[in-house]
């Protein structure tokens, strides 16, 4: 183990916050300040091609890329197509009216059958120093379809495009992937099912699989195994181990660190979850003995599902990071909750509680930067009850999340009708319309139209700073 190792846990279904003991009634440092815009209804919607396919299960944005001044929303639909090989699309702007995706202007189609291209999207920033943005897309069953390697594909600025696959057994490489961090040296792949080296088997007889995150820094290169100038190494089988990846600079000392999640962490105690911090140089090839850090969850909360750490909630200057739990809950099952960690001290401030059985809370994060200097934070929830029905919700919290603090039902979000999935994956970094504030991508797959559920994405205006 290095020597700055640090261990911190988390024993969330007691209010434990890390720091000292947490206040129950739910408390926030931003008493007083005046709340940032709010978008209340979606400025547009998209909504899938293809029944049953899926758009929304993955949002992104890139900068302009066309010439109109405006960035680019991406989003996928990973189960399009005769045999399910996935697709992604892009547009330009803030959609202010509602509209169906056309088949044909798919940027990127999967190649073979049960591809699942776009089960994860991020854009890697401008690796080849040309101007433009390129994607990353995840496709976890790439490559030859008996052995189902996964893999990522890289899309160029330019319209270019190459893929890189993985080289294991049904290993689902591409599962997350995501920039390396400010810096943007390298890509991480998410690999959570890659068997271990000699292919033994776990205690109950099955192919022990110990996952693996690539640091990926040649993008032309043919395999992961190539491109990559280290590896993260997971520990325990079927832990999931880079179930969840995300690029940070957590110490502030100008090279990019990875944070995994290993939702399914195997234990004696039932099922707790873990965040890894690997600091980099992200060189080399380490274990989870390796780490800088370790988050640990409570049994059954599956912390690390979903990983967000490139905004500063607090405005005091550092990165901050968030962690979800979807399954936590003391008193109520799988109401999910999202754990916070302080940028400056690295230990957990608080978290925000879900209250409502089966909601999932914390089964997608992310940060939306506001013109202030803080960041405002975004919690999918997707199993959360609309007027009874299972429908989705994006809960928010602006500023420092400090104790445990409730879900704001004044500022909730929620599907406009059943069964949406609503909130499995959110993005906002990027001002789509111009002006000034970040506006809000939330993914709903499971969305309906007509008798075909589609998916679909829906935008909401950041508001005037």
């Amino acid at each position: 183990m290095r020597p700055s190792c640090l261990l911190w846990v988390l024993a969330l279904g007691c209010g434990h916050a890390g720091t000292g003991p947490a206040d129950e009634t739910g408390t926030s440092t931003e008493t007083g300040v005046p709340p940032a815009p709010r978008p209340t209804a979606p400025s547009g919607t998209r909504t899938g091609s293809q029944d049953a396919g899926r758009f929304g299960i993955a949002v992104t944005t890139v900068p302009d890329a066309d010439g109109d001044g405006r960035p680019e929303w991406v989003s996928a639909a990973s189960a399009v197509g005769t045999m399910r090989q996935g697709a992604v699309w892009t547009g330009s702007g803030l959609p202010s009216s509602d509209g169906a995706v056309v088949e044909e202007d798919a940027i990127a189609r999967g190649e073979v059958e049960m591809e699942r291209l776009g089960q994860a999207l991020a854009n890697i920033g401008d690796q080849d120093g040309d101007g433009l943005a390129e994607l990353v897309l995840g496709g976890i069953h790439m490559g030859d379809p008996r052995r189902m390697h996964g893999g990522v594909r890289i899309i160029w600025g330019t319209g270019a495009r190459n893929t890189l696959l993985g080289d294991g057994m049904m290993e689902h490489s591409g599962w997350a992937v995501a920039s390396s961090g400010p810096q943007r040296e390298a890509v991480l792949v998410g690999t959570p099912y890659r068997r271990s080296a000699d292919d033994a088997l776990d205690a109950r007889g099955f192919p022990e699989t110990l996952g693996r995150v690539y640091i990926l820094d040649d993008l032309q290169a043919s395999a992961l195994s190539e491109g990559s100038v280290g590896l993260l190494e997971g520990a325990g089988s079927w832990a999931g181990f880079g179930a969840a990846v995300a690029g940070t600079d957590l110490d502030g000392d100008g090279l990019d660190d990875a944070l995994v999640g290993i939702p399914n962490g195997a234990s004696t105690d039932g099922t707790i979850g873990r965040v890894v911090w690997y600091a980099g140089p992200l060189t080399g090839t380490r274990t989870i003995d390796d780490r800088d850090g370790i988050w640990e969850g409570a049994p059954g909360d599956h912390l690390g599902f979903a990983i967000a750490a490139d905004a500063d909630l607090d405005g005091d200057g550092y990165t901050d990071a968030a962690f979800g739990a979807y399954k936590a809950g003391a008193s109520v099952d799988d109401a999910g909750a999202v754990v916070v960690v302080d940028g400056a001290t690295r230990q957990v401030s608080g978290r925000l509680a879900g209250d409502r059985t089966g909601a999932m809370l914390g089964a997608s994060i992310a940060m939306r930067p506001l013109p202030d200097g803080r960041a405002e934070l975004l919690a999918g929830a997707p199993g959360w009850r609309v007027d009874g029905r299972r429908a989705g919700a994006v809960a928010r919290h602006i500023g420092r999340v400090e104790g445990v603090v409730s879900v704001d039902g004044q500022t909730l979000l929620t599907s406009p009708g059943p069964r949406a999935e609503f909130g499995h994956d959110i993005h906002a970094r990027r001002d789509l319309d111009g002006d000034g504030t970040a506006d809000i991508i939330v993914g709903a797959p499971g969305w309906s139209t007509n008798d075909a559920r589609t998916g679909a994405v829906f935008f909401f205006q950041g508001g005037t700073p």
